[in-house]
């Protein structure tokens, strides 16, 4: 890739995540500080780990929205 494709890589990825960086809390725009999380599903695990294989469950009350 040439160094202009990956420029225009970066802005249209910044484009795209430019709705999720920020919120609104109590009137005031605050900064998200981590929008990228990972969704339920079966859990992967790096090396041996004892929940590979098993399912993730998110309860409602331990997520965020703004």
């Amino acid at each position: 890739m040439t160094k202009e494709e990956k420029q225009q890589l970066k802005k249209e990825k910044e484009k795209m995540e430019e709705p999720y960086k920020t919120c609104l809390l109590d009137g005031r725009k605050e900064t998200v500080g981590n929008f990228r999380i990972e969704p339920p599903g079966l859990f992967r695990g790096r090396g041996a780990h004892p929940k590979t294989g098993k399912l993730k469950v998110t309860h409602p009350a331990s997520v965020k929205h703004c």
